[in-house]
């Protein structure tokens, strides 16, 4: 999004990582702590005690994977390798990958598993509270990642975004030009001001400089990043020079400027009448003189949500606020929020809850 108007479009980075990704050790545990513990009230219901499960080296679909009906490619001391295994290692492995090598390794991988187990029965036996926290993490993934896409983001909550006047503006806008300007300030621009006989020598001693300065410019020919760079050494010959870069609307119907900002008419006829990458010459304003750079230009849009392409760019975008706001969401309908001091601020639209009796 780079040469985006600062006024009008938004600063499009990039998306932050889910709010339990960023704090796993905050978010994810008070998770765990929530669905496993009773949610803070000391209490379990030892009936619904989390079994974990344990390996044991055997033909069935639990260790093998296998499904009825299934045809096997291989057997290792007795355990089948199903098809669907060796088929799944082949995608994963991508094109021109060598199927003997491929079933090789799956065969290698069934020797050490059941040489590990068979070494120490207790291996592959997950502590109840590791395998809590893995349930807890496949859970947020499927509930807030694999089932919840930005396609899935309701219509109304991307209208309130697109009201947003930075999120509109990346998509109906004028025509934009991005300015870098070498400016010979004498004056505020009001008669008054510039009419003394103070600004009306800086005036004259500024047309000289201004001049010099545009020839050294010209034998110059620098590029857009290095214009503010040399602004120092112009000043050697014109010590009141100073450097500006900014950017305004032009409608070209009318011929006139809009927005919040209004620049000098002088100025802004000069600019429109270049193309991108040059010098609009030496240009007089009622503040003094210019010498400015059309850096971009950037050609009118006029696009809404109505247009698929913008529903999908704003909803990836701000895929992962939603993703924070549902996971926020299905918490608070699980916790006392209030408790949780570092959460207030997500959770001003939520009423406080009672803890809930598991």
């Amino acid at each position: 999004m780079t040469g985006y108007p600062r006024h009008n479009v938004p600063a499009f980075g990039k998306p932050s990582a889910p709010l339990w990704k960023r704090s796993p050790a905050g978010i994810a545990s008070l998770a765990i702590v929530l669905f496993f513990s009773g949610c803070g009230t000391g209490q379990t219901d030892r009936s619904s005690a989390l079994v974990v499960p344990s390996l044991n080296i055997e033909s069935s679909e639990k260790w093998t994977g296998l499904k009825p009906d299934e045809s096997v490619v291989a057997e290792v001391n007795g355990i089948p390798i199903p098809a669907g295994r060796f088929r799944k290692a082949l995608d994963d492995a991508g094109a021109g990958a060598d199927p003997r090598e491929i079933l090789k390794g799956l065969l290698a991988e069934e020797v050490l598993a059941q040489d590990a187990v068979a070494a120490d029965p207790a291996y592959g036996r997950v502590p109840s509270e590791a395998y809590s926290r893995i349930l807890v993490s496949r859970m947020i993934e499927d509930r807030f990642e694999d089932r919840f896409q930005p396609k899935d983001i309701p219509l109304e909550d991307l209208e309130k975004l697109f009201r947003i006047p930075v999120v509109r503006g990346r998509y109906n806008h004028l025509e934009i030009y991005v300015v870098q300007d070498y400016q010979w300030i004498c004056c505020n621009g009001t008669p008054r001001d510039c009419g003394s006989v103070q600004s009306e020598a800086c005036f004259a001693e500024g047309k000289a400089a201004i001049d010099a300065v545009y020839q050294t410019l010209k034998d110059l020919d620098p590029d857009s990043e290095d214009i503010p760079l040399i602004l120092d050494d112009l000043r050697q010959s014109a010590p009141r020079l100073s450097y500006q870069e900014y950017e305004f609307s032009f409608d070209p119907k009318t011929g006139k400027q809009k927005g919040r900002r209004i620049f000098d008419d002088n100025v802004v006829a000069a600019v429109i009448s270049v193309s991108p990458g040059h010098f609009a010459g030496k240009v007089k304003s009622a503040f003094g003189w210019h010498i400015p750079f059309l850096k971009t230009k950037l050609p009118a849009v006029h696009k809404d949500l109505s247009d698929p392409k913008v529903r999908e760019e704003v909803a990836v975008f701000f895929h992962s606020r939603f993703q924070q706001r549902r996971f926020l969401d299905a918490l608070a309908e699980l916790i006392p929020v209030m408790k949780f001091r570092f959460l207030a601020p997500m959770y001003k639209n939520h009423e406080p809850k009672k803890p809930p009796a598991y």
